[in-house]
Order: C-alpha cells, then structure tokens, then sequence
C-alpha cells in the first residue's frame, strides 16, 4: 500500500515539475516575442533587425533593435519658429543610399513607416543629414504595435502630410490624435 502511494505521488510530482517547466519555459520565451516586430522584413532591410540579450539577474531576455530616426531639414523648423523634438545624431550616408536603392524592392511586410521615409527620400524632402539609425530598446514597444516604431515627431510627420497635399481635419488637444484627409 504504502509502495503505491509514494508511486502515486512520485508521478504526481513530475508531472507538477514539466508543468511548472513549461510554464516557466513560456515565460521567459514571452520576453524576447518583441524580436517579431522589429525583423529585417520590419524595416525592408535598413537595419539589422532585433538582438536577444539574456539578462540573468533579471531572469529575461530584452531585445535591442536599431530604429530609423528621421526629421525635416532644420531650416524648415527655424523657418516656423519651432524646433524638433527628435534629434538625428549621426546622420549616415549609407543609411540614405540604401533607402534609395531598397525602394524599388518595397514590400507588404515592411513596415509604413520605412515606406514613408523612402517615400520621403526620393521626393528629395529629406537630405543625407536628416536620416539616421539609433539603438533602440524593444521594452518600450508596446504590446499592441504590430511593428517596432521609429522615432519622429508629430511637427514632422504634419508638415510631411501637408506638403503632400493633406489637410488637418481634426486634433484633439488632450489627447494628442491627429486626423489628416
């Protein structure tokens, strides 16, 4: 009798430790699940996608991804009296180039927003000087974005839309949200 109960518990105490494995497994797996937004296929192949880094007094992975960070000609800003709220730090030419050139190689998966700054680039708006990349942390990515974001500002991204032709519709001061048409 007593043979079978401690076989009994014996089974019941591995199958308590996979369960408690596997929990753990998906746990810790779940904190790199950032690395999907931020791919190359994200961002058309400017840059080269998200890098796990294990963290051991943490217990988790964090990702790391370089975001491509763009902002309008500063005498444009001047000009308005205004400044930017994104600084492009150190402006690469090849980053331009390669804008340029993977244009033409434009994809459903990448991401709107490098569609917008090659968009941006051949429509000569933007200069070499005005588009770089910059190392970004996945933790900021919010779980509900599809894509890692890049960083611009919204002065950018209205005077961009209204030099296209768009107009402002509606804003909401309190809470920022923009409509253009």
């Amino acid at each position: 009798m007593q043979d079978t109960a401690a076989l009994a518990a014996r089974v019941v105490a591995i199958v308590a430790l996979v369960v408690a494995a596997a929990q753990l497994t998906q746990q810790v797996m779940a904190t790199a699940y950032v690395i999907r937004k931020c791919d190359r296929i994200v961002t058309g192949g400017l840059s080269k996608g998200g890098i796990r880094q294990w963290h051991w007094r943490e217990f988790r992975f964090t990702v790391k991804y370089q975001a491509i960070v763009f902002a309008l000609p500063t005498s444009i800003y001047s000009a308005l009296g205004v400044r930017p709220t994104v600084q492009v730090d150190t402006p690469t030419l090849e980053i331009w180039h390669e804008v340029n050139k993977i244009r033409k190689l434009r994809k459903s998966s990448q991401g709107c927003w490098i569609s917008f700054v090659q968009d941006l680039v051949v429509f000569t708006c933007l200069r070499p000087e005005d588009v770089c990349v910059k190392e970004e942390s996945g933790d900021r990515v919010s779980d509900d974005l599809t894509v890692a974001p890049t960083r611009v500002d919204t002065i950018t991204v209205m005077l961009t839309c209204i030099a296209m032709g768009m107009q402002v519709s509606r804003y909401s001061p309190t809470t920022g949200e923009i409509t253009l048409a």
